[in-house]
């Protein structure tokens, strides 16, 4: 028996078969894949399930740096090829009272939607910002694969479900699903992402 591959098309027949429609009648086949497209989105943010590497850079004198994406889990400063040195996430107002004698990044704190830099960059410095990010495109065509990793695309069922509960007013049975949802969000967050950057854990906390 072949593997579900989780499919936009095969997500929504296991999202029909569980609101007992297998074809489209008061549940259309759009709005369905609006709520797998809303869920995808929903678990890169809650799960931090899509993380990629962007390079950034500062500019002498200023000490915010924008970025794209969601939020940034952690920095790194390339001092020299295959080097670099973990940035210290601190608050804003720890600014000025960690003293060391360095002119090179070497902590930073969220800043509206930039980061910041401490010291203040006296130069260009080129930082790899770890980011958690949203999907890139939406799912439209049924052989689609969701962007987020293995692990969280099951979760795309239990998402849709709650919708399809929500639509015909069955919000009791809506919330208990959705409790299922968090909860197994929360585990496969736990397994999957959070053993990945166990190993920043020691420099990105102040």
């Amino acid at each position: 028996m072949a593997a579900f591959t989780y499919t936009l098309g095969e997500i929504r027949t296991r999202i029909r078969d569980l609101l007992n429609e297998s074809t489209a009648d008061f549940y259309t086949d759009a709005e369905i894949n609006r709520w797998i497209n809303d869920g995808e989105r929903d678990i890169a943010e809650k799960g931090n399930a899509l993380c990629h590497i962007d390079t950034i850079s500062t500019t002498s004198g200023t000490r915010t740096v924008a970025f794209v994406g969601n939020k940034v889990a952690f920095l790194e400063y390339t001092y020299a090829t295959d080097q670099g040195l973990g940035l210290k996430r601190i608050t804003a107002n720890q600014i000025g009272k960690l003293a060391d004698n360095a002119t090179s990044p070497q902590r930073w704190y969220f800043s509206g939607n930039n980061v910041a830099i401490e010291p203040e960059p006296d130069a260009t410095y080129s930082l790899s910002a770890y980011i958690y990010d949203y999907p890139s495109t939406e799912m439209s065509a049924d052989a689609n694969i969701p962007e987020i990793p293995a692990e969280f695309r099951p979760l795309l069922i239990l998402f849709g479900l709650v919708k399809g509960l929500e639509k015909i007013k069955r919000y009791q049975q809506a919330a208990q699903v959705y409790g299922m949802y968090l909860n197994e969000l929360n585990h496969t967050r736990q397994d999957k992402i959070e053993i990945q950057i166990d190993s920043w854990d020691m420099i990105k906390d102040a």
